[in-house]
């Protein structure tokens, strides 16, 4: 009997042990990105040609799709025809300087940067858009350029390689580029031009992190087929389609967000001044979090989403 009940009162103590573990600090994590999805993408183009029908093509294919995306203008290469980015309202329209032609081969001199960078700011402004974002022609950039990018009171920069997520530089976030996609739309390798897009998408989706598409919009839309089949492909799985400007503004509310764990429950407070909505919360588990809005699973991993939390407050949840 002595021999039972110690047997007994082991397998208890296992069986404790695993309820315990089951919520352990190191399964139960913030998603990197909202609304349950594992990962994000952010469709970007550089717009040099102020070509309507290239762009309403391209505005189309996503209107279609209901999709946001980046058009980082050259705001010189407009100035005599400003109706060509009437295709573009409600878009992001994002900064590529005043005249890209004048960045090659000229020092970048904090006096040289910040002429091109205003008077870009101020031509776009003035026909009603509101850059947020820069990307430098040749993405030529130095420490000056975050400078003059954070007086003029810009959230993100978009002119470096490579990484999975975005990343501070200063007050300033920066959306690292993926691929250059034009280097493979050419005749010579259309047979497997996309292939180095995929493979370095499907990278990105495993390590739950951000995807950016990099293109000229004349390119696109010499290859619009080839474009609209990368869409399609994206939005069917988990992920976050966004303008890089909803990115960085994600970005920056995760990081007041702080979870904190006791036994069950998950509690997640707000240290910002803004509202979160779509906070998401990762875990391996089967088990449901109680007052989640919305749950998904993928490959045995639960993204749950969390009602919107107010500023400077806390939400408690509970498996």
């Amino acid at each position: 009997m002595k021999g039972n009940r110690i047997l007994i009162f082991a397998a208890l103590t296992i069986f404790i042990s695993a309820c315990i573990s089951s919520t352990t600090e190191e399964e139960v994590t913030l998603g990197n990105w909202p609304y349950g999805h594992k990962s994000a993408v952010t469709i970007t183009f550089e717009t040099e040609v102020p070509a309507e029908e290239q762009l309403a093509a391209i505005s189309g294919a996503l209107k279609e799709r209901d999709l946001n995306a980046t058009f980082f203008v050259i705001a010189g290469y407009f100035q005599d025809n400003p109706a060509a980015l009437e295709e573009l309202r409600g878009f992001e329209i994002a900064n590529l300087a005043w005249m890209q032609r004048n960045w090659k081969g000229t020092p970048l001199t904090p006096e040289f940067q910040r002429h091109e960078i205003s008077k870009a700011d101020a031509w776009l402004r003035e026909r009603g858009y509101s850059p947020r974002g820069f990307r430098a022609p040749f993405l030529k950039s130095n420490e000056a350029t975050y400078r003059i990018l954070e007086e003029l009171g810009y959230s993100y920069d978009a002119s470096q390689y490579f990484a999975f997520h975005p990343y501070r530089t200063g007050e300033l976030l920066e959306i690292p580029l993926s691929l250059n996609y034009d280097l493979y739309w050419d005749s010579l390798s259309m047979s497997y031009s996309m292939l180095p897009t995929y493979v370095v998408f499907q990278e990105s989706q495993e390590k739950e992190g951000l995807f950016t598409f990099y293109a000229h919009t004349d390119k696109v839309y010499k290859n619009m087929n080839n474009f609209t089949y990368f869409l399609d492909y994206v939005s069917a799985r988990n992920v976050w389609l966004a303008s890089s400007g909803e990115i960085a503004d994600w970005w920056l509310k995760r990081e007041n967000l702080q979870l904190t764990l006791e036994g069950n429950r998950v509690m997640v407070t707000n240290k910002g001044s803004t509202p979160v909505a779509g906070t998401t919360i990762k875990y391996e588990s089967k088990k449901t979090l109680k007052g989640a809005v919305l749950i998904k699973r993928d490959k045995g991993v639960a993204y749950a989403v969390l009602p919107e939390i107010k500023p400077n407050s806390q939400i408690i949840l509970e498996f």
